[in-house]
């Protein structure tokens, strides 16, 4: 999958990653539309669900995961994290932003993270970055702005993959490296080392992370 810069598509997007998983991509679409389109059992899924822009967000992803995998049943796990069943791929990760969201499908855990470039990651940053995080991005000669937002969505990405309850984003998660010319993050998580992959358009950007088969994470 080319990690180029471009602008999402406002259709479905797939991006196949090697032989073994999928990334889809969309828009978030109108609730009334979702709802007209959408299936009983994902209709059931909204129980408890208020917000319509939060019920368009769950709708618009599994909808899109409709699209690739046809009715393909869904259960939650107790922290809330999706299971995708009778489906080639064992393991489902989910992120929505504002306008978009993003579905991570693998033969292996993974993790997933979509967010608008245009958020105020600086009003956080104190959450999940170190001063010696900011270091690789100097070294690497990547703007603040940049180094704060793909730091944010790796970490979250890897908070995913390791479904870990206590996982503090900056006390247990420090940026090890960044490539600019392969769009890689290396990230020491809880004792492993995660390596994860980035996609940057103009307005998003993608991270997300597969777990490799010897357990060290790709």
């Amino acid at each position: 999958m080319s990690n180029r810069v471009r602008a999402l598509s406002r259709s479905v997007e797939r991006f196949p990653i090697g032989d073994e998983a999928l990334l889809i991509v969309a828009p978030v679409g109108d609730i009334a539309e979702l709802e007209r389109e959408a299936t009983e059992e994902e209709l059931l899924s909204l129980e408890g669900i208020t917000s319509p822009h939060r019920r368009a967000e769950r709708l618009s992803w599994r909808r899109a995961l409709r699209s690739v995998e046809g009715d393909a049943e869904i259960e939650y796990e107790e922290q809330g994290a999706p299971i995708i069943k009778n489906s080639q791929y064992k393991h489902i990760s989910v992120s929505h932003c504002r306008d978009r969201v993003a579905v991570l499908l693998s033969v292996r855990e993974c993790g997933v993270d979509i967010e608008c470039r245009d958020r105020r990651f600086s009003a956080i940053a104190e959450r999940y970055l170190s001063a010696e995080e900011y270091l690789v991005a100097e070294r690497e000669r990547i703007d603040c702005q940049t180094m704060l937002a793909i730091a944010w969505s790796a970490k979250e990405a890897v908070y995913k993959l390791l479904r870990r309850e206590g996982v503090d984003l900056r006390r247990d998660m420090r940026i090890e490296a960044i490539s600019t010319e392969q769009q890689s993050i290396v990230v020491e998580a809880c004792g492993e080392r995660v390596d994860l992959r980035y996609i940057l358009d103009c307005d998003h950007q993608i991270v997300y992370t597969i777990k490799k088969e010897d357990h060290n994470i790709e």
